[in-house]
Formats: C-alpha cells, structure tokens, sequence
C-alpha cells in the first residue's frame, strides 16, 4: 500500500505545483514531468504479477510480437484491438522486456488524463482531479490496460467536445476505437452532453427528456444480451465478446460496490445542487452521469462485463465533480471536498487493498527492490 500512496501524494503535489506555475512554460512542464514520471514508472516497473490482464494477454501477445518482423504479419495473428498491437509491436522492438511495454502503455494512459485535466484547469483544480483519478483508476489501468487506454482517450475526447474542438474529438473516437472496441458505448454520454447543452443554451426545458432518460437506462436489464449481440453481427465487437453475455455467467460481481455509495451520496448533493441552479448545464449533466453509472453498475451483478461500460461514464468524474465542487462558495467547497476525498480514499482502500481487486496488492518490484 506504501509505493501507492507515497507515489499518488507525489504525483498530486507536483500536479499542484504545475497548476500554480502554468503560466510559466518551463516551470510547468518540468512540474508535469514531477508528476507524471513516479505514476509511470510505477506502473511500468511493477513485476509480472500486478494486474491480471499481464498473465492473460499483454505478455503473450509482447513476445508473440519478437517473432513477426512484418507488423501486419503480426497483427492478424494477435487477434487484439489495432492500436495495442501497434504499441506492443513498437515497444517489443525498442526494448528487450515487458517492463518497456508496460511503461509506453502507462505513460500513454496517464498523459491522456493529464493533458485532459490541463486543458480543463480554469473550470476545476489539477491537484483534485488527479486524486480522483488517481484514487479511482489508477490500480484498474494496471491491469484493464487496453481499455485503461480506450477510456483516457474518451476523457480527453470529452474535453475536445467541451471545447468545441470537433475534428481532435474525431481523431480520438478513431483512436479509442482501436485502443478497445467497448469504447463505442462513450457515444452516449457524449449525446447526453450534447443534448443538454444544445436544450439549456436555447433556454428549453429538459425535465420531461430527464424522465424519459431516468426510466429508459434501465432497460438495459433487460436488453442487455440483445445489445451485445447486435454489435458483434455488424462487425463492431468480436465474437469473443459473447461469452460475457448474462446466459453464459451465473452472476457477475461489481468492481464498483463502494463507488456506488459514493454516487448514492453525490446524487444526492448533485440532485439539491439542480434545485437550486435548475439550468445549470454541468450540475445537470453530473446527475445523469452518476445516474448512468448507477444503473450499469447494477447491471454488472447480471455481467461482468457491464462493469466496465459503466467506466465510460465514471471517468467523465475525473473533471465533472472538481467541477461542481470549484462552482461551490468557499465554506462548502472545503466540506465538499474534504467528504469527497475520504471517501474516494475509503473506496480504493476498500477495492484495491482489501479485496485487491484487479490484483494489484500488495506491490511488487524486482526493478525497484521492492
């Protein structure tokens, strides 16, 4: 638990730093490489054994990828989403160990948020929104690796979106896309939020699609398997996807028992915060996110694999909540923060530590001697 906590302490400290130094260039950067550089690696140093998904692909497909001279020899034969491949392609060739891998698809994934969080910061604070990450994702990029990757192209997509930056939001659906196919589902909240604004902007009310939107989700219950299956016959997901239809699991577990407390809570907050600022675009829009991720949490006690739709909704947090929580008078902002904070904090204790959830505890380093 130690290397975790010292390195995420490291990591907000030099992000706070880089937040009050933005307008020096230099002092910036060299703050954002303070930051970033001990998340990186961390995760890139970190033994064979720290994140599930290192046994079950990423180490087969790195050294399948030292026997291809030709990539596209190499990539219809790794049976993996097109953008990994090209990087584990890339790294197997420049570094003669997984570790290198590791610390390209780290660096990857955690500057994606960080460029995201950066391009948001007259909106919230740095520091806060990379302890939520951190507290939030971090253990889970280390072993969802691939869609870790697809999930932080998706935030910085939203930022694009937020921005009205189009053509960038395009090149990263494509690049999210190839990083892992789930990410097509980020499409919804992207609506949602595209919906929201083009309503509240023309001063239209919203509260009658509100209700709609509030008893439709659930149908995803119901519709689940059909969904699934129709994106495997128009080509967006392999075949490999059916085996997390709901008939062929016998009861999921939710990686996000704790987290949905933690919304539970927000909703709350969020729903007396919407009565006060009705047509508030991002207060709104949070009670929708936490309301999705509610619902396809739920979902993954039928699949497995609902679980982690549902991050396509909780990585939008990452920004949205030290959002509202900045908007807050100065009294409650401190409260706000400081219930918030303990209980991200509570829940990857709960997740990562206790249940070591993604198997990432305790840590090990051959690398670092630990």
């Amino acid at each position: 638990m130690i290397p975790y906590l010292f390195v995420f302490c490291v990591s907000i400290f030099f992000t706070y730093l880089a937040d009050r130094y933005y307008n020096n260039k230099f002092v910036f950067c060299l703050f954002s490489i303070f930051a970033l550089t001990p998340t990186i690696l961390l995760a890139g140093f970190r033994d064979n054994t720290i994140g599930t998904d290192i046994q079950t692909y990423v180490l087969s497909t790195f050294y399948m990828a030292g026997q291809y001279s030709d990539w596209g020899d190499f990539f219809s034969e790794s049976n993996i989403d097109l953008f990994f491949a090209t990087l584990i392609y890339i790294s197997n060739k420049f570094f003669n160990d997984i570790n290198g891998a590791l610390i390209v698809i780290s660096a990857f994934t955690i500057i994606c948020i960080y460029v995201a969080i950066v391009k948001m910061r007259q909106y919230l604070s740095m520091s806060f929104s990379m302890f939520v990450y951190l507290f939030s994702f971090y253990n889970l990029s280390l072993n969802l690796m691939r869609q870790s990757m697809a999930v932080s192209i998706c935030l910085f997509l939203f930022v694009m979106i937020f921005h009205k930056e189009y053509i960038k939001a395009i090149i990263a659906s494509v690049l999210a896309f190839y990083c892992h196919s789930s990410s097509v589902f980020f499409i919804l909240p992207v609506i949602i939020y595209m919906f929201l604004h083009y309503k509240l902007i023309h001063g239209k009310p919203v509260w009658k699609w509100l209700i709609i939107y509030f008893f439709s989700l659930p149908l995803l219950f119901v519709l689940f398997d059909y969904v699934l299956t129709f994106f495997v016959d128009i080509g967006l997901f392999s075949e490999k996807y059916l085996m997390y239809s709901t008939s062929n699991q016998h009861g999921g577990t939710s990686v996000n028992t704790i987290f949905i407390l933690i919304y539970i809570t927000f909703t709350v907050i969020i729903y007396n915060m919407i009565k006060s600022y009705g047509k508030n675009l991002n207060y709104t829009y949070s009670l929708l996110i936490v309301y999705s991720t509610l619902i396809i949490g739920l979902l993954s006690t039928i699949s497995i694999w609902a679980g982690r739709l549902s991050l396509y909704f909780q990585i939008i947090t990452v920004i949205m909540f030290p959002i509202l929580i900045s908007n807050l008078p100065s009294k409650k902002k401190v409260a706000y923060k400081s219930v918030f904070a303990v209980l991200i904090t509570f829940y990857w204790w709960y997740t990562y530590i206790i249940n070591n959830v993604s198997e990432t505890y305790p840590y090990s380093s051959k690398i670092l001697g630990i």
